[in-house]
């Protein structure tokens, strides 16, 4: 029998006791049920405790090891999983730290590809990326 309309094919979705609101989770065996992250969890989060001492209060400064430490430990990893992308683009990583210390002749590596790794994860986000680069 084919799928109801509006529903994905191999999804499945299920309330949460007394919520009203539904979880989507795979439908496929073996595979991971999708997690969701609080408020609180994000704002305790490593990546977070880092940016507000970093970036997010007062004027940063730049120091060429932070970004090459969450580049390496965050962004590069084969392991990398999504969510530190999103949790350093959600303590605007891109638009505090990377994007106003960027520069053309003394940038590294790590930097110029932590630049491009956070503007493909507005893309996802259908975020207009360009913004950011506005004068």
């Amino acid at each position: 029998m084919p799928p109801a309309r509006g529903k994905k094919r191999g999804a499945a979705t299920s309330k949460k006791p007394g919520s009203g609101k539904g979880t989507r989770r795979a439908g496929a065996a073996g595979s991971q049920s999708e997690t969701r992250t609080s408020a609180a969890e994000i704002d305790q989060d490593e990546v977070s405790v880092l940016a507000k001492g970093a970036w997010l209060s007062g004027k940063p400064k730049y120091d060429a090891e932070l970004v090459r430490r969450l580049f390496v430990e965050r962004l590069a990893r084969p392991e990398s999983h999504s969510k530190d992308v999103m949790l350093l683009d959600l303590n605007q990583y891109l638009e505090k730290y990377l994007w106003p210390f960027f520069d053309e002749d003394e940038s590294s590596d790590e930097h110029v590809l932590s630049i491009v790794m956070l503007v493909n994860e507005k893309v996802r986000q259908n975020i207009k990326p360009w913004l950011v680069f506005g004068t």
